[in-house]
């Protein structure tokens, strides 16, 4: 099968139950389903405190001070929850009233990044070419 660009494969491996029904990700004959993550972020308080510091230091210069710092992270992703959901589940859930704008802002910003993508594309062909 030819893939979009962007799109990876979904191994039959890593097929599950619907998390909210319990059956199958095709029973309803829809071929999409949904994968949700999941994951949290501890924050490194130290970090923060550290970096706040240097930034006062700085004057207030946020840029110079990431410069010093010794580290850019300022916390843990933990491990994230992976789930499988059915087209017939994620259509009829209540879905929290920002899920339809987080899911445009997702879709734009991939956009934006796939019209990079072009433009960087044919501005190497014109200096290629050029």
């Amino acid at each position: 099968m030819q893939l979009p660009d962007g799109c990876t494969e979904f191994d039959r491996r890593d097929l599950r139950k619907c998390v909210v029904c319990d059956r199958g990700m095709m029973h309803n004959s829809h071929i999409v389903f949904y994968e949700i993550s999941i994951a949290q972020v501890m924050v490194d308080m130290r970090a923060i405190r550290q970096i706040a510091g240097l930034e006062m230091q700085m004057d207030g210069n946020a840029e110079l001070a990431a410069i010093f710092a010794p580290s850019s992270a300022i916390g843990a992703r933990l491990p994230a929850s992976r789930m499988l959901m059915c087209d017939s589940c994620f259509m009829e859930m209540d879905k929290p009233p920002m899920l339809p704008a987080l899911w445009q802002k997702a879709s734009d910003l991939e956009a934006e990044r796939q019209d990079k993508k072009v433009q960087a594309t044919k501005a190497r062909e014109q200096v290629d070419h050029g």
